[in-house]
């Protein structure tokens, strides 16, 4: 039994509870912080800045970047299927051939923006293409794939920023490798009788877990799944903000540069250490998953996707741990039954065997194998 091992799974809330402020809205606070020119200059001028001003308005949510990201995504997925961009080019003045693509959206953002007949004005993801007009920099777009390299580059700011931002926090924090540590500890016991399961660590975030003697007790491995902060003096980041591959309404066919936009396609580009000799990270051994601080959001239904489908959970002795802490002097019981009930739902929806996929949750249950545990 000494090869099995246990997969911890960790999100924001990890390192908000282990005192790092490294919530989007911590991030935005410093971000619109007037203190740097430079950096102030060239985020009021940023697509993504302008958009989340809008969503601020209207959606308690806004500050959910990858949320927002997908709304973006999709719009522009049903938009530029639209037979009025098909023509990349027409005629204008003077016989000059001009860009058909820039002068419908410049046309249709006119039009959006002028309040509709009965007074309401113009919905969030009405203001897409106003917003891409406005914020262009000056870009002149002649396809579609200009339009979304457009965004991507804009988000690339947004990432570096948010890389710069978590740099700071880390550094300043000088107890923070050690707290990690306490806590990855605490989590590798919780819920398991035997101390000799093989820790795999899975982190959504983007700071850095340091193994130091008492994590190497346990033969921890830490993956970090979308990236890893990158010293600030190094230049561009690699960290990925983005969407589930799900989001796309059929890749096989996408006739333009939105698959960039996607988790799947960006971590490609982080993979350059595999090798047949280390084995897959999520394999049969495991027989644990424990997930804590993740808040098991549809951005990375993929991912737990691959992962109960190679441990088979509906056949196979898998037990499943989700922890959660209280905060702001809330309960937040609730809430995380709600996620996983939704997670566990979407789960068994994507099972080739729909009656397996129906029953799943009901069948772990009686059998033991799915908790939702509050810890400190």
């Amino acid at each position: 039994m000494q090869n099995e091992e246990q997969l911890i799974i960790i999100g924001n809330g990890f390192d908000l509870n282990n005192g790092l402020k490294s919530s989007f809205q911590d991030f935005f606070v410093w971000l619109n912080d007037n203190n740097n020119i430079e950096k102030e200059t060239v985020w009021s001028k940023n697509f993504w800045n302008s958009f989340f001003e809008k969503a601020q308005l209207s959606d308690p949510t806004w500050f959910d970047v990858e949320k927002q990201i997908g709304e973006v995504v999709e719009y522009l997925q049903t938009e530029f299927e639209k037979d009025e961009y098909s023509n990349p080019t027409y005629t204008g003045a003077f016989g000059l051939e001009q860009s058909s693509l820039h002068h419908h959206i410049v046309e249709k953002s006119h039009k959006i923006c002028l309040p509709k007949e009965d007074g309401t004005l113009a919905t969030i993801k009405d203001n897409i293409l106003p917003l891409i007009v406005t914020n262009r920099n000056n870009k002149f777009f002649s396809t579609v794939d200009d339009i979304m390299n457009f965004l991507f580059s804009e988000l690339n700011i947004l990432e570096n920023f948010l890389n710069e931002y978590l740099s700071q926090e880390v550094n300043s924090n000088q107890e923070y490798a050690e707290i990690t540590e306490n806590k990855l500890l605490s989590l590798a016991k919780l819920g398991v009788s035997r101390n000799d399961y093989k820790v795999k660590v899975l982190t959504f975030n983007y700071t850095p877990i340091q193994v130091y003697n008492k994590l190497q007790s346990l033969s921890v491995v830490v993956k970090n799944v979308h990236g890893e902060l990158t010293p600030v003096d190094k230049g561009k980041s690699n960290l990925i903000l983005g969407i589930d591959q799900s989001l796309l309404s059929n890749d096989d066919n996408l006739k333009f540069s939105i698959i960039e936009f996607t988790k799947t396609y960006r971590t490609l580009f982080l993979k350059k250490d595999v090798s047949i000799d280390r084995g897959s990270f999520i394999n049969k051994n495991i027989k644990v998953v424990k997930f804590y601080g993740h808040s098991l959001g549809s951005a990375d239904y993929s991912y737990f996707q691959s992962i109960f489908d190679e441990l088979d959970i509906y056949n196979q002795e898998v037990y499943l741990f989700f922890y959660y802490s209280n905060y702001d002097d809330v309960d937040r019981g609730s809430e995380q039954y709600e996620r996983v009930y939704k997670l566990m739902a979407e789960y068994g929806q994507s099972m080739s065997n729909s009656s397996q996929g129906k029953n799943l949750l009901h069948k772990m249950q009686l059998e033991n194998r799915i908790s939702i545990i509050p810890i400190k």
